[in-house]
Formats: C-alpha cells, sequence, structure tokens
C-alpha cells in the first residue's frame, strides 16, 4: 500500500481576517485625510495671494487717483500723474483681481467750482420741496400780502362771498392794466397753484374768471367788502357770512349778485371825488 501524506495550511481565524480590514479602513480614512488636508493647504494658499494682489491694486489706484486730483488742482495733468489705462478726463481703469483679462472703468466725474453742492435733506418728504416753495413765495409775493388773504391760519383771510376787486396786467411789459371785479365763490390751496374765482354779472350774463395767486401777471388785490358779518350783527350794505367754502350755488341763482356792480361803481366814484377834490381846490385859490 502507498502512504498518503496530506499537509493541511492553517487558516486565519475570523477574527484576525476582521483586523486586517479594519486596519485597511483605517490607512484609508488617513490617505482621505490627508488629501483633505493637502487642498485646503493649497486654496487657503491661493486665496491670500489673490486678497494680497486686490489690496496692491487698491492701494495703487488710489494713489493714481490721488496724484491726478492733486494735478488737477495745480491746472496740469501730464501722462505721469494719469493712471494706468484711464482716458483723460473721461474715465479710470483698474485690473479685476479675479481675472487677468477683465478690467475694471470707473468714470470720473469733477464738478466745477462755481457750483455750490445742494443742502443736506434729513428726508425725501421734507427740505427740497419747502426750500423750493419758500423762494417762489419769496420772489413772487415779497412782502406777504397775497398770501395773507388766502391763508387758513391768517387773520386777514378773505372769505368765500367777499366782493374782490383785481388789476391784472395786459402785457409782459406791464405798461397797461386791467380789473375784473366779482364774488368769491372759490379758493384752491395747491402751494405755488392756489388760485381763486371770482363771478360776477356782465349784461345780465354770469361770468367766471379763474386767477393765479403768484402769477407775475397780478397787480393787486382788494377786497371791496367782506362776507364776514353774522346774521344778528348783519347791518345795510354789509354781505353775510358764507357757511360753506365753495358757492357753486350761485351759478343757478344769479340774483344775488346783482347788486355787486353798484358796490363797485360807488367805490369807483368816491376815488375818483377824492381824486378831483385837491385840483378843484386849486383852481378856485388860482381864480382868486
Amino acid at each position: 500500500m502507498r502512504n498518503l501524506c496530506i499537509s493541511t495550511i492553517p487558516t486565519p481565524s475570523r477574527s484576525a481576517r476582521i483586523a486586517v480590514i479594519a486596519k485597511k479602513q483605517q490607512q484609508q480614512q488617513q490617505q482621505q485625510q490627508q488629501q483633505q488636508q493637502q487642498q485646503l493647504s493649497t486654496s487657503a494658499k491661493r486665496w491670500e495671494a489673490e486678497a494680497t494682489t486686490a489690496a496692491s491694486t487698491s492701494i495703487a489706484s488710489t494713489s493714481a487717483s490721488a496724484s491726478t486730483s492733486q494735478a488737477r488742482r495745480d491746472g496740469f495733468v501730464g501722462p505721469q500723474h494719469r493712471a494706468p489705462g484711464s482716458v483723460h478726463g473721461a474715465s479710470r481703469s483698474t485690473e479685476y483681481p479675479f481675472s487677468t483679462s477683465a478690467r475694471v472703468v470707473e468714470q470720473v466725474e469733477e464738478v466745477p467750482a462755481y457750483i455750490t453742492p445742494p443742502p443736506l435733506v434729513k428726508s425725501v418728504w421734507q427740505g427740497s420741496m419747502d426750500t423750493f416753495v419758500a423762494d417762489m413765495r419769496a420772489s413772487y409775493d415779497p412782502t406777504g400780502e397775497k398770501s395773507a388773504l388766502f391763508s387758513r391760519k391768517s387773520r386777514q383771510n378773505v372769505p368765500a362771498g367777499s366782493v374782490v376787486l383785481v388789476e391784472t396786467w395786459s402785457n409782459s411789459s406791464k405798461t397797461n392794466s386791467t380789473s375784473f371785479s366779482g364774488v368769491l365763490i372759490a379758493v384752491r390751496r395747491r402751494g405755488l397753484s392756489t388760485s381763486f374765482v371770482l363771478r360776477t354779472l356782465v349784461n345780465k350774463l354770469g361770468v367766471e374768471m379763474r386767477f393765479n395767486l403768484y402769477s407775475p401777471l397780478l397787480k393787486q388785490i382788494r377786497v371791496i367788502s367782506r362776507a364776514d358779518a353774522s346774521k344778528a350783527t348783519r347791518t345795510q350794505g354789509s354781505l353775510r357770512r358764507a357757511r360753506r367754502a365753495k358757492l357753486y350755488f350761485l351759478r343757478k341763482d344769479d340774483r344775488r349778485i346783482a347788486g355787486i356792480n353798484k358796490v363797485v361803481q360807488a367805490l369807483r366814484l368816491r376815488e375818483t371825488q377824492a381824486q378831483r377834490s385837491p385840483g378843484s381846490s386849486s383852481r378856485r385859490t388860482s381864480t382868486k
């Protein structure tokens, strides 16, 4: 009989295999962590380099702008004072820190010395329009008499229903003037666009005219009779106070306006007599 020799190779146990697998996993994790740290370090170095280049370019641009502004103050701008890539008196270009081909163009705006800067405004709704309206009112109404006649807060306020005489210039050269008298039936308060409406009768026909309060062609506003009398204190010839701000109901009944022409004619008659009285007395003395 033949002798058979069988050699058996010892196989690792299960715990040994698990230990080998765990060791490989740890090595792989360490390699991944090392790669991540290398990537982070390279990106940080790149960011630092970009930041330094951006800071250097900004410092160079500010120094160039300061030199150009100083040269402009002195009255001369030569090629040595100009920023790199800039056009004389038009714009200035600088390098873009994150690209080699792109460039940033900055517009240079020069303000002349004779132009005063605008005043500081606290908000959008206050400041600018108030100053503009105040300046326009001061130019068109320096004494403030016109504004006082139609202001709600003024004691000289003309109530609706009063008889008003308005004199206006007929041309821009202010050589001839015309007059219009009537009852004040409406006032429109809109700042510089404030206007009022007068109504009267001309040959038994109702006529209305609207006047702008701050118009340069407005010569004079005269109040002939105020409608401020109450029912108890009403006397002959006085007008009763109206209880409305707009007297549009007078358009349907013009009989209430019929006596206004007589009031205006009486006023003009008194004025003509007052003008003639000193002349007549001087003539009498000269004849004697």
